[in-house]
This record gives C-alpha cells, structure tokens and sequence, in this order.
C-alpha cells in the first residue's frame, strides 16, 4: 500500500508538482506514510520532470510548441527571450525557475534547446530540487493547513492552477486514505474551502 502511495505521489508531480508535494506533507502529517519517504518520492518525481523538459527541447526543438501538452502553457515569445541567455548564470537561473511561478518551464525547455552544458543543467536542477521539495514537503507535514492557504494567499494566480488539477489528486486521496483523523479527501476539500475564502475576502 505504501509503496502504491509514493508512486502516485511521484506520478503526480507531472501534472502539478506544487499539489503532489502538498500532497505528500499532509500524507506524512497524518501518518499514512513517513515524512523522509514523502519527500524522497516527490523529489524524484520532481527531478524526472525537470530532465524531461529538457529533453523535450532538445528532442523536438521550436517544434515543442506543437506539442498538446505544451502549447498552452508555452508562448514562442517566451522561449525566444531565452535564446541569448539560457547558459550564462545557468544556476541562478534553474534556482530561480524553481522558486519564481511560471518561469520554469520555459526555462527548462529553453536550456534544453540551445543550452550546451547538459550536464550542469543536470546537477543545477537535481540541487534545485533537494532545496525546493524538501522545504514545500516538510513544511506542509508540520505546519499543514496554515502553509497552503500562506501559499494560495500569497500568490494568488495559483490558485486557478490548484483547482483545475484537483480532481486528480481527489481521486489519489481516494485511493490511499488514511490511518485515523481527518481522511485525504476531506482534508483537500476543507483547503479548497479555504483557498477559495481567501480569494473571496
């Protein structure tokens, strides 16, 4: 059961990497699975994605724009501003990709196609994310509601992304429950509640 957890949690990072490590805090906070498995399982789900964003820019190219999966959330206007700059500061810039909303995936991607240090890029991104997934993960396992609604308060253009992907991890609180208190599901639908009175104050 355990294991079938962390699968879906790293699965989860794919279609959005900030639910899936919220995911993984509460399912630590309420014991159903261990905190340091949590943030093991997220990281490297976390980690497959960045490396294939990179691949998809090297593989495919400008093309990458024609991609389903892609060609909403990426403009050419975005991806071209990078030309000139995805390999000067690499480090800086997969760090700050990281923390910053929407400067990832252009960011990713761009090194991808015209970056020549993948290597760097493969470490960059690896530190990047053993900073990021363990500060998300273990602050929503010890501090739990009061980090989400911080995050959603904070930074509001989230908060369409959360609830557009919520039905998926519903369905991943659906499948693993919990070991007593208040269950997954329930948990994910009170956060949502509140998100949404945070958008509404």
């Amino acid at each position: 059961m355990a294991a079938s957890i962390l699968v879906g949690l790293a699965l989860s990072t794919l279609a959005s990497e900030d639910l899936a490590l919220i995911a993984g805090g509460l399912l630590a906070r309420e014991g159903t699975i261990p905190l340091m498995h949590a943030v093991i399982a997220c990281g490297a789900g976390v980690y497959i994605g960045d490396l294939g964003l990179w691949c998809a820019g090297r593989l495919f190219g400008r093309r990458v724009l024609a991609l389903p999966w892609l060609r909403t959330k990426l403009s050419s206007e975005s991806l071209e501003s990078m030309n000139q700059h995805v390999d000067q500061r690499l480090a800086l810039a997969i760090f700050l990709s990281r923390f910053v909303p929407g400067t990832r995936l252009p960011m990713y991607v761009a090194a991808g196609i015209w970056g020549r240090r993948p290597l760097a890029f493969a470490a960059w991104s690896l530190l990047a994310t053993m900073a990021w997934t363990p500060l998300l993960v273990v602050s929503t396992a010890y501090f739990g509601d009061a980090v989400v609604v911080g995050i959603f308060q904070k930074h509001a253009g989230w908060t369409p992304h959360y609830d557009c992907h919520c039905g998926g991890h519903v369905g991943l609180f659906q499948a693993v429950g919990t070991r007593g208190g208040m269950g997954g599901q329930e948990r994910f639908s009170e956060l949502n509640s509140r998100s949404s009175s945070v958008r509404n104050a």
